[in-house]
């Protein structure tokens, strides 16, 4: 989830920067380093803080998708973030 969100963020794939020429060598650095994606500072503290645990490499202490459900990026008021899809 993740690295989606930072693909959706930036526009590029994590770890664009690396120029992997194929999946081996995406999978390599991925599996065998402990690098994590950049996270743009440009989103807000909650947003970027909420990557940080979909990235973390440590897996007890990487949240559930139930923990993540209840993060604070995700609490918003109806209308917070202007109108929905189905009301434009």
């Amino acid at each position: 989830l993740g690295c989606v969100l930072v693909e959706m963020a930036t526009g590029v794939p994590p770890w664009s920067h690396r120029q992997m020429d194929n999946f081996l060598h995406a999978f390599r650095i991925i599996s065998d380093t402990n690098e994590t994606p950049e996270i743009p500072a440009y989103l807000t503290p909650q947003c970027q803080d909420f990557m940080k645990a979909c990235l973390d490499r440590n897996v007890e202490r990487r949240p559930t998708a139930e923990q993540l459900q209840c993060h604070a990026w995700l609490q918003v008021e109806p209308g917070e973030l202007g109108p929905s899809y189905r009301e434009r």
